[in-house]
């Protein structure tokens, strides 16, 4: 391979690294710079660079995809990009498409279409560039357009070219020389290397000449003899050093010290306050200030979408101050403030000085990008600026001009003959003309007035899907037989399956082959439940239409049907006087009323009237229990608005994290706890965290004052308390109570009262490294180890906070590191992404926290940040963590208080159908693309959401485009809106709500 091959290939590969967001995902080369990310580039340089303070306004050259300044912007800083149409198409193109400055450039003989002193930084990652040739004339024009105290940024060749030589496969004695040459350039530019480190060096400017005397004496040393450093339209390049401006003192910053920005915004600029600019003063400059602020407010009374986001790139064609710029300067938009090369005044320089960017340029010419690239163009006296002079004029030979001199006379002189008839027919009367006019006048019409602009974005692909000839799937409502279909806990199919340990009663999901694929119907007269808290104590019969608990638990006060309704008087087994009173008696030793106890795990938990009445003291209860004889106590449970799933203490371990829980609660579950050396009581305490309690009321409790009562041999009763107590001390749990049919047990705070356990033979502690890790997997008789601690009252894991603080306070497997590369602010800018993401929820669909919806899923919670910006007494989200996500979050979200579950969105979640009244999923079909079937999710979620309950769905738009194509099929309404911040995040929302029909209806409604 000959060099220039190796040099194209090396240069393909260093760009291919970067990572590129919403259109096309970048390669990742070791031989690159940025062998991770853009990221991790930054934070070797932030302590190197003060970003927001001294760097507000970089450039950029060689930019290919401009990663590097599209990843700035998050640190307010702008770059100015800029790179070649070459063999590598369309990457200004690309950059200018992500929303990030560019504009199509080269430093090759002219300079650059910038004025001195403008940029606080200047960057190359392997642009290619022969710095040090030609006596170093590219570094020379880079230090004129650096300001003083700005910095130059260099990584790849050449430099540390000792040790990265062989990588980049190229010569080390022609390596070594391009970097002699650098250095060389540099010193006589006065540049003070502050870093060297990998294949990154930084070298900052001096911030006068002071320090630079020396250089006046040395014959290299040629420095340039134009008066104005700012004329650079199609001049040329030179090989000399830009002077300093003067300065009276070795501190003073040449040129003016500028504030930090965004205060440099609507500060006065050096070059204003020193009178550099001939004419124009203070009181000139921040009268114009006043005058675009007042004129941008119009104009944003015109189009009411101009802050929005919608219009991202924008272009200032004759920019003057950059006042324009100033008063609409967002993080949402960037302006492009050009000035024209015959502008009066050069002012460019002071539209640097503020902290924009801009560029020189003149209209009679083509401007140096793609089409297509910028959004709003704003043009402030340009036409008369350029008033009898040819703007986009095409060249041509005098011989043309002769023959073409006739011909435009002969056009003029025709026109003329023509309007003048014109105007006399229009004034004769015949003409319509006048009369529309005195119409108009006579009306009143309002000419401020825009009638018919939509300034209304449109979405790529959206208008083809819905205009296309290819056919739209349409899914058949399921058969009757299937209102309350649950495919992985079908009846049918658990018969076939052994009964031993209740693995008949655990997931069992239906092979691909043999998958429902239809709508699954609700039940005649099926209507919206009773909102909260009415829905506690009510449910709409037609809506689970099974009476045999009413039967069965009559005495015990679970549930009664009266009329069209179910009623739910808050009795249960143990508890038939009312779950508020034996609420009551629980917290007399565990410590509900101040927040520490927040989430609690109910085992078989009946129609979940303890999780109900826990609710109004703000402790938040996951409920699980079979689909067994007890038919529909799940969907009970749901219908009345309490968290609940489907779910069995069998053979595999609970889809819950380690140290979940301040609570569990049995109430005659009818679990055998003794039983397997004690397995289910340490699958309890995996989930429940150090200091949390563990309730058992009812059978083997006080066995020998109830024996008679529960009609058991007390025989049989002893050895199963026995077993328990047993158990319970092997775990180093601490009895805290024993009263009546009720005992508690609370798990130690860390394992230094426990120690002695660690010599009993019949401890046998969990040897997996990793405790989450539970889906589908095999239950076992095995004690999980607590983790670390220092001290002997040290909480194990981390202590939380009282709920409601530890909602949004960092959660200890956060600020301990425990979950690999999750920082503290990246958990920190999570939450405040989903505050912004709810608030733009509430905007399109206002019901959503007026408690219209009850019952929320998230199906891809992330570390909650969703429920958590949406957390209130009126609903609950169940936050789900798909097994096959990046990171394992599901213990940070009940760290927060809240509450969740593992799943795989390739099988059916364990609830009934219609028991959710709005899910949310964030990048689901992203995660799942190639996994699963995007078909059979959706089907899913249909299944599981309620008539006429809403769906909200955020993902890539092309990703969304496929998923509106698939729901236009499933009797759905939908749209899709832009992200908050704009069209051009490539981001956005789909919103839909489903329809309203029943088993056997022929329409929706």
């Amino acid at each position: 391979m000959d060099k220039t091959a190796l040099i194209q290939l090396s240069y393909r590969i260093s760009r291919a690294s970067c990572v590129g967001l919403d259109v096309i995902t970048w390669e990742v080369s070791n031989r690159s710079v940025y062998s991770s990310s853009k990221y991790e580039t930054f934070s070797e340089l932030e302590p190197k660079l003060d970003h927001g303070g001294v760097s507000a306004v970089p450039v950029m050259v060689g930019i290919t995809v401009a990663s590097w300044g599209a990843y700035l912007w998050s640190r307010n800083v702008r770059a100015m990009s800029f790179a070649p149409r070459d063999s590598h198409e369309a990457q200004v193109q690309f950059a200018l498409e992500r929303g990030v400055p560019a504009v199509i450039g080269v430093l090759g003989t002219i300079k650059l279409p910038y004025p001195a002193r403008a940029f606080d930084m200047v960057h190359c990652s392997r642009c290619l560039i022969p710095w040090g040739a030609n006596d170093g004339m590219y570094l020379m024009e880079v230090d004129r357009v650096l300001r003083p105290g700005g910095y130059w940024i260099l990584s790849g060749p050449p430099i540390n070219w000792k040790i990265n030589y062989k990588a980049w496969q190229r010569p080390k004695e022609e390596l070594q020389e391009e970097q002699r040459k650098i250095e060389e350039a540099a010193k006589l530019l006065c540049w003070e290397k502050k870093y060297e480190h990998g294949e990154i060096a930084i070298w900052q400017k001096r911030v006068n000449d002071e320090a630079c005397r020396s250089r006046r004496d040395d014959p290299r040393a040629n420095f340039c003899k134009t008066d104005d450093t700012d004329d650079v339209w199609y001049k040329k390049m030179e090989a000399c050093i830009t002077p300093y401006p003067e300065t009276s003192s070795s501190d003073e910053v040449a040129g003016g010290e500028l504030q930090v920005f965004p205060d440099r915004l609507d500060a006065v600029p050096p070059r204003i306050s020193s009178g550099s600019i001939s004419g124009v003063t203070v009181d000139a400059y921040e009268d114009d200030n006043r005058q675009w602020k007042k004129h941008v407010k119009a104009y944003m009374r015109i189009n009411s979408l101009l802050d929005t986001g919608r219009y991202r790139n924008i272009m200032d064609m004759n920019a003057g101050f950059g006042g324009f710029a100033a008063a609409i300067e967002s993080t949402k938009l960037w302006v492009m403030n050009v000035v024209p090369t015959i502008a009066e005044k050069n002012r460019l320089g002071v539209v640097y000085e503020r902290g924009l960017i801009g560029i020189y340029h003149d209209w009679c010419e083509a401007f140096s990008t793609y089409p297509r690239t910028y959004d709003l163009i704003h043009a402030n006296h340009l036409f008369s600026l350029y008033k009898n002079k040819p703007i986009m004029a095409i060249k041509s030979t005098s011989a043309d001009n002769k023959t073409r001199s006739s011909v435009q006379i002969f056009i003029v002189f025709s026109l003329c003959c023509f309007f003048y008839i014109l105007g006399a027919w229009q004034r004769s009367g015949f003409g319509k003309g006048d009369s529309i006019a005195l119409q108009m006048t006579n009306s009143g019409a309002d000419c401020n007035i825009v009638p018919s602009l939509n300034f209304e974005t449109h979405h790529a692909g959206e208008s083809s899907i819905s205009g296309s000839s290819a056919k739209v799937k349409t899914f058949e409502p399921c058969d009757a037989l299937y209102t309350d279909y649950t495919p992985c806990q079908d009846q049918r199919r658990a018969m076939t399956f052994p009964r031993d340990s209740m693995i008949y009663r655990e997931r069992h999901c239906a092979p691909e082959s043999e998958k429902l694929r239809c709508l699954v119907p609700a039940p005649k007269g099926y209507v919206t439940p009773f909102s909260w808290p009415k829905s506690r104590d009510y449910v709409p019969y037609a809506n689970a239409p099974y009476k045999a608990l009413t039967v069965e638990k009559a005495i015990q006060n679970w549930i009664q049907y009266e009329g069209e309704v179910f009623r739910f008087p808050g009795g249960g087994t143990q508890f038939p006087q009312g779950a508020d009173k034996y609420i009551d008696q629980l917290a007399s030793v565990i410590p509900m009323g101040n927040g520490t106890v927040r989430t609690a795990l109910d085992t078989g938990c009946g129609v979940a009237s303890w999780g109900a009445y826990l609710w109004s003291r703000n402790v938040r209860a996951m409920s699980f229990a079979p689909r067994d004889s007890h038919e529909a106590q799940v969907q009970f449970a749901l219908e009345r608005g309490v968290p609940a799933v489907i779910g069995v203490l069998g053979t595999i371990k609970l889809p819950y994290p380690t140290r979940a829980f301040d609570m569990a609660h049995c109430s005659r579950c009818l679990i055998p706890w003794g039983a397997n050396d004690g397995m289910y009581l340490m699958e309890v305490d995996r989930v429940l965290r150090p200091g949390g309690y563990w309730i058992l009321s009812g059978p083997p409790i006080n066995w020998k004052i109830n024996y008679k009562a529960w009609q058991r041999p007390k025989e049989e009763l002893q050895e199963e308390q026995r077993k328990i107590e047993e158990a319970a001390k092997l775990l180093c749990w601490e009895k805290k109570y024993e009263h009546g049919e009720i005992a508690i047990w609370q798990k130690r705070v860390n394992d230094d009262a426990c120690r002695s356990r660690q010599d009993d033979p019949r401890a046998n502690f969990c040897k997996t490294d990793d405790t989450d890790d539970v889906w589908y997997k095999k239950m076992e008789a095995c004690i999980t180890p607590y983790p670390e601690t220092s001290s002997s009252d040290e909480v194990a894991g981390g202590e939380l906070q009282a709920f409601p603080d530890r909602l949004n306070a960092v959660p200890p497997r956060i600020s301990s590191g425990s979950i690999s590369g999750v920082t503290v602010d990246a958990y920190e800018d999570d939450n405040r992404q989903w505050k912004k993401h709810v608030k733009a929820y509430k905007r399109i669909n206002s019901l959503l926290d007026t408690g219209r919806y009850r019952n929320i899923m998230d199906m891809n919670a992330g570390f909650g940040g969703f429920a958590a910006a949406i957390e209130s007494q009126k609903l609950w989200v169940m936050n789900v963590v798909p097994t096959i996500a990046e990171k394992n979050r599901l213990g940070v979200v009940y760290e927060r208080g809240l509450i969740g579950i593992y799943h795989d969105w390739c099988e059916a979640f364990s609830t009934y159908p219609r028991t959710y009244d709005l899910i949310h999923a964030n990048h689901l079909f992203s995660l799942y693309k190639n996994k699963c079937n995007a078909d059979d999710i959706l089907l899913e979620m249909d299944r599981i959401l309620r008539p006429e309950g809403a769906v909200i769905i955020r993902d890539d738009v092309d990703t969304l485009i496929k998923v509106k194509r698939i729901i236009s099929g499933m009797r759905w309404d939908s749209k899709l809106v832009d992200h908050e911040d704009g069209p051009l995040v490539n981001e956005k929302v789909l919103i839909a709500v489903k329809q309203y029909w029943v088993t056997n209806s022929t329409s929706a409604q």
